[in-house]
Parts: structure tokens; C-alpha cells; sequence
């Protein structure tokens, strides 16, 4: 797909909330097969990445932890697997849209080779996690404040304080960046982007608090029943658990990267 200037019409974009919910788990269900392919493989690594580091999922159980030493409590290794779990995320996102999504390429090993793009994808996830720094750092000064006599003073603290919160809320309006990224065609300017989701900010956030939940759903709640309920010594079933839990992260990865792309493509309707 050739690159594009986006210079479209600025005038606010009505978001179908049926499509901008749902359409990303439908189109992940209509790519399941290439999905099993592309997101088994990393899985695979991460799995790999997080057992060699000793930050597999096995070892938050505090008995195994303590009775095996393949486990590390060493803050470098947690932090070390963290940020090459964030770096195979990104390359994820852009090989899954390069070959799903914007179908630009066939699979072969030539789509793991590092690009720009991923570099843009990694630098929206940094940008959108100091986003939610601001929305926590505003709960934690708002719950370890102390209260003064001066309801003027407590009531300007909390405004201004409370605007923290905000932060993520509106930056979630340029989610679609990731779509761009992706697919390697240009940022629209961010006016642009402003305008063109304007009035449709609590259906994005509606539509991002919707996946975070479901994704919890799986993640901590089946799937950490399944995986953390019994312990065993065998490396190959601690290796399985670690890759269905990789699976399913990758599963909502994706999820999320057809959302971005979705909207991408109805903002500036682009078939």
C-alpha cells in the first residue's frame, strides 16, 4: 500500500458503534487461521523469552517460586522480559496488519525483519503509558492528600488534580495513530484527527474499557484459574501454560490492532 498524505475534510466523523465495537473480533474471527499462524510464533518466543528470564507465569505461585530456581526475583530479568514482550508486541502489531489487515505482504520469515513502523508503534505505546501515568498519578495524589479546613483550597486542589484523569480519556481520541503506524502511511495532522473525533470521545473510550475488560476476563480470571491451579515440575507443561497465556495476549493484541485500523479507515473513509 502506497504512503498517503492525509489532508482530508476535518468535520467530525460519526462512529457506528456496532462496527467500531464489534467489527475487531470479527475480523479476528475471520482471520483465525492466519492468526493461529502469525500468533503462535510469538507466542512461541515470548513463552521462550519469559521462561529463560524466569518471569514465567508458573512462578507467581509464592511455592513455586521459592522451590524452583528456573524462577527469578531479580528486578533486571522482569524488567528485561517486560520490555522485549513491548518490543515483540509492536513488531507484532505491524506484521499483523501487513499481512490481515492492509494485505500487503504473504507470510514468509522476511516480515519479521525490523522496520520504522515498529519503531512508531513503540513510540505511540510510550506515548499513550505516560498517558495513563497522569490518570494514576492524579488517583494517587487525590487518595494521599491531606484534607485542609479551606473548602476553597480542597475544591481547586481537586479540579486541577482530577484533570489528570482526563489525560487518557482524550488521548484515546488518537488511538487510530496505530493504524497509521501500521500500515506505514503518514500521520494526518493531529488537528485533524481532533476534529474528526469530535463528539465521539466516550464511544472510543467505551470501546477501549469494553476489550480491556474482556481481555481481563481471559487473562486473569479463566485463564489464571487454569494455568496457576496446578503446579508441575514437568517443563513441558510449564512451557504450555506460559504459551496459552501468551496466546490469548496476542489474541486481544490483535483485537486491539483491528480496532485501530477499523477506525482508521472509517474516520477517513477508506474502504
Amino acid at each position: 500500500m502506497s504512503k498517503q498524505d492525509y489532508t482530508d475534510a476535518d468535520a467530525p466523523v460519526n462512529l457506528p458503534i456496532l462496527k467500531t465495537i464489534f467489527g475487531c473480533y470479527g475480523e479476528f474471527f475471520n482471520n483465525l487461521g492466519n492468526f493461529v499462524v502469525l500468533g503462535g510464533i510469538f507466542a512461541f518466543v515470548s513463552a521462550f523469552i519469559y521462561i529463560f528470564l524466569g518471569q514465567d507465569i508458573s512462578c507467581s505461585n509464592t511455592t513455586y517460586l521459592s522451590t524452583h530456581a528456573i524462577c527469578s526475583n531479580n528486578l533486571i530479568s522482569f524488567i528485561v522480559a517486560k520490555v522485549l514482550f513491548v518490543l515483540l508486541a509492536c513488531v507484532f502489531i505491524r506484521c499483523w496488519s501487513q499481512i490481515v489487515l492492509s494485505q500487503e505482504n504473504k507470510f514468509g520469515f522476511q516480515i519479521f525483519k525490523p522496520t520504522v513502523r515498529d519503531l512508531k508503534i513503540l513510540g505511540l505505546v510510550f506515548v499513550f503509558f505516560v498517558s495513563l501515568l497522569f490518570a494514576f498519578g492524579a488517583v494517587f495524589l487525590l487518595y494521599r492528600r491531606v484534607p485542609t479546613p479551606d473548602w476553597r483550597i480542597e475544591l481547586l486542589y481537586f479540579m486541577v488534580v482530577s484533570l489528570g484523569v482526563f489525560v487518557p480519556i482524550f488521548a484515546f481520541r488518537f488511538i487510530s495513530l496505530f493504524g497509521f503506524a501500521s500500515a506505514a502511511e503518514n500521520f494526518p495532522k493531529l488537528s485533524v484527527l481532533w476534529n474528526k473525533t469530535k463528539g465521539s470521545t466516550m464511544i472510543i473510550f467505551t470501546n477501549i474499557l469494553f476489550l480491556f475488560t474482556v481481555a481481563s476476563i481471559f487473562v486473569f480470571n479463566i485463564i489464571g484459574k487454569v494455568i496457576i491451579g496446578t503446579i508441575s515440575d514437568n517443563i513441558f507443561i510449564v512451557f504450555g501454560r506460559q504459551y496459552l497465556l501468551e496466546i490469548v495476549t496476542y489474541a486481544f493484541i490483535a483485537i486491539f490492532a483491528n480496532f485501530c485500523y477499523i477506525q482508521k479507515q472509517i474516520l477517513f473513509e477508506r474502504n
